[in-house]
């Protein structure tokens, strides 16, 4: 922290399980950590894979009156929903906010990928590649559904493949924070600029004919939402300098 000139940081997460590491002294160095003013609030990465393990930890959390998790990074996107139900459905009953990953499928729902296609300055091009094997992101599934869904996004002109992903995904109340891959000036603007109002203006619906698995004009079966407002105190993470 001193090299980073920082006091505290707002949000601590733990990346992943560690099966060599208790859970119960994870938990219990977070707590050292909140306690220490180095971290305002705690949070996890990639626990939805292990269910058991993210009920004990907040089980434990909460029968030591311990700071809670407030903040889960799961991936998800349209054509990789395994959050749902269950893991999106703990979060909103736990009052923990989702700062979700890979929102593009790896850049797939961009529609890049159409035809074999490997772009020059993709993921496909450098030392990264390997996630779009390993996460099942590039397949011909999934390559086949972003060329109907960017279809779909043309016909009704609703902007680029990219920004309908997004802000399918950021209209979830479960969903606090989307991350994206960080790109050349203009190109991330172009993704990320009026996402929530463009949202919000043309109501993408909680689905309808929005499916790049089904076919369009089909609804899918989706939810009413509920309402996670406080779930939104994890939407950024500011840092403080030292003095």
């Amino acid at each position: 922290m001193r090299r980073l000139g920082l006091d505290y940081v707002d949000l601590y997460q733990a990346h992943a399980p560690d099966k060599d590491a208790p859970i119960e002294e994870t938990l219990e160095a977070f707590e050292d950590l909140v306690r220490a003013g180095k971290t305002r609030y705690v949070g996890f990465s990639n626990f939805d894979r292990d269910p058991a393990l993210l009920r004990r930890a907040v089980a434990h959390q909460k029968t030591r009156g311990w700071s809670r998790f407030i903040s889960s990074q799961p991936r998800y996107s349209l054509v990789d929903r395994h959050a749902e139900p269950e893991h999106l459905g703990f979060c909103r009953r736990n009052g923990i906010g989702l700062i979700v990953y890979s929102p593009l499928a790896q850049g797939v729902l961009t529609n890049k990928y159409v035809g074999g296609a490997k772009p020059e300055g993709s993921r496909i091009q450098t030392s990264f590649a390997h996630f779009l094997t390993n996460e099942k992101a590039l397949t011909e599934e999934n390559v086949a559904a972003a060329e109907r869904f960017a279809d779909w996004v043309a016909r009704r002109g609703l902007g680029t493949p990219a920004q309908v992903a997004l802000a399918w995904v950021l209209r979830r109340p479960e969903v606090s924070s989307a991350i994206i891959r960080r790109e050349p000036p203009g190109s991330a603007r172009g993704k990320s600029q009026g996402l929530r109002a463009e949202a919000e203006r043309r109501r993408l619906p909680g689905g309808r004919g929005c499916d790049p698995r089904r076919p369009a004009g089909l609804p899918w079966r989706a939810k009413k939402p509920t309402c996670a407002a406080e779930n939104r105190r994890t939407s950024g993470t500011k840092r403080k300098r030292g003095r």
